[in-house]
Parts: structure tokens; C-alpha cells; sequence
């Protein structure tokens, strides 16, 4: 998902960063949505799910955490 916001929300351009099809990070997304009972497509919950990532690396950085991580070392979708 921080790929997924890191590319503006936008399915190509994430899908090339995880090398997978474009098709697969739509299903991630509408998967983690429904999951989560939030749609990214309503901007208050967009806002608080970018702040939660962002919690979430802060947290990884300070215990020493390892992370998953895509091609560029953002967590996978």
C-alpha cells in the first residue's frame, strides 16, 4: 500500500515499482479496502491511512524492525 500512495494512487505505475500486473494491484487494493472498511477513494480516509503507513515506519525505524520491501524498498502492496 505505501508504493500504491508513494505512486499517487496510480495502479500502473505502482505495478511496474512491485513488478507485477496492474490487474494485481487493483485486486490488492479493492482487497485491503474491504479488509479495512475504508475506501481510498474518500479523501479523509485517504489521509488517515498515508498517516498510519507513516506511523508504521516510524515504528519499523525505531524498534530496528525489518520491513518487507519492493523493488525500490517501499512495503509491498
Amino acid at each position: 500500500m505505501f508504493s500504491y500512495l508513494q505512486n499517487n494512487l496510480n495502479t500502473a505505475k505502482t505495478a511496474k515499482d512491485l513488478h507485477v500486473p496492474a490487474n494485481t494491484v487493483g485486486l490488492r487494493v479493492r482487497k485491503a479496502e474491504e479488509l479495512l472498511h475504508v475506501s481510498l477513494a474518500n479523501t479523509e480516509s485517504l489521509i488517515h491511512f498515508g498517516m498510519a503507513l507513516m506511523a508504521d515506519q516510524v515504528v519499523q525505524v525505531s524498534t530496528g524492525s525489518p520491513r518487507p520491501s519492493g523493488a525500490n524498498g517501499a512495503a509491498q502492496l
